[in-house]
């Protein structure tokens, strides 16, 4: 089970449920010992559990010119609802729509490549904005130039996939 865990990160979703599955399987149809087969049917669970997508929009406003803070997350991260609340705090002050991208999700492998060590990482539209934490001041400020249409991207955008290929190429170096 601990080989399983420690490749799994380059695994898609269902494919670790897969996996996940048909080793408790294998190891019940040898009637492997209950500790160990209860150890992996546990991680079953825990595979199972652990990838429910949190993609979809967490609240929209009606207004037009309203804009879309996209927020880059995945199940368990608590900095991410700490952002979230930062956000909800400002909907009636300035009407904004929040989306979750799931990184985890299949279809969110070039998302998951870029901001897997640096959740939660918003955007506005399709411009970075900022990681990790956002005060309710910088909040104010990226959504005011939003709705005034001068958001500009910021710098500072992370690309894990990046850092990785600079660090295997030192690595070799």
């Amino acid at each position: 089970c601990f080989y399983f865990l420690h490749l799994s990160s380059s695994l898609s979703n269902m494919q670790i449920v897969r996996i996940g599955l048909l080793m408790v399987l294998t190891l019940s149809a040898f009637r492997v010992s209950a500790f160990t087969v209860g150890r992996c049917q546990r991680l079953r669970t825990v595979i199972i559990s652990s990838f429910s997508s949190v993609s979809g929009t967490i609240y929209s406003v009606t207004e037009q010119d309203a804009p879309t803070v996209r927020l880059f997350t995945k199940e368990g991260c608590t900095l991410c609802d700490t952002v979230k609340e930062t956000l909800e705090s400002l909907r009636d002050e300035i009407p904004h729509s929040l989306e979750a991208i799931d990184i985890t999700d299949d279809g969110n492998k070039i998302w998951y490549g870029k901001y897997k060590y640096d959740i939660p990482v918003l955007h506005v539209g399709e411009q970075y904005w900022i990681k990790h934490r956002i005060t309710v001041e910088e909040a104010k400020q990226g959504l005011y130039e939003a709705k005034l249409g001068s958001f500009k991207r910021r710098s500072g955008e992370p690309d894990a996939g990046e850092m990785e290929r600079r660090q295997e190429a030192r690595r070799k170096s």
